[in-house]
């Protein structure tokens, strides 16, 4: 198995902020905890990226 790209990594994350605003929204709780370890999980990664894989972390940094 290869690891994801930078590209498939911010389109994961962007996905989960999604979803987690939606269950925010709905107060859905249970949802939010479940979300909270795949957004860790891909921010983690997005870290280890070098800056200029990392550069369009601001197309998404308005949601974290």
């Amino acid at each position: 198995m290869t690891d994801p790209s930078p590209q498939d990594l911010f389109d994961a994350l962007d996905g989960v902020l999604d979803a987690e605003r939606a269950a925010v929204l709905a107060g859905d709780l249970e949802t939010m905890a479940l979300l909270l370890a795949r957004k860790e999980e891909l921010i983690d990664a997005l870290l280890a990226l070098d800056a200029v894989a990392a550069e369009p972390i601001s197309e998404i940094q308005d949601k974290l």
